[in-house]
């Protein structure tokens, strides 16, 4: 398990802002300051997967977006600030160019 303090510290660095709840044993909810254009802000999950930590949307941003599939990317210990803020800048991406997909 993670030190939830710590762990808050490092993805401040790289996002000013960010929350995180704990959520049973390797799982943090993660909320960040950003919202999509309907005021709705992104699903983002660290948790802990095959012995590895990742950041995942847990499906979400592709639902939204009228497909399926679960965004997720592999954090590294001590660089998790950073691996959040460009899992973010994609998540915002991935919605913004949804958004602008004529029907």
């Amino acid at each position: 398990m993670t030190n939830a303090a710590g762990l808050e510290r490092e993805l401040r660095r790289a996002i000013e802002g960010v929350d995180i709840e704990r959520e049973g044993a390797d799982r943090y909810i993660v909320h960040v300051p950003f919202m999509f254009d309907d005021g709705d802000h992104p699903v983002i999950v660290l948790k802990k997967r095959g012995g590895r930590w990742l950041f995942t949307d847990e499906g979400h941003t592709l639902m939204r977006a009228g497909g399926g599939g679960e965004m997720c990317v592999e954090v590294a210990e001590g660089r998790r600030g950073s691996a959040l803020l460009a899992f973010v800048k994609a998540i915002m991406k991935v919605d913004q160019d949804s958004s602008n997909t004529p029907p």
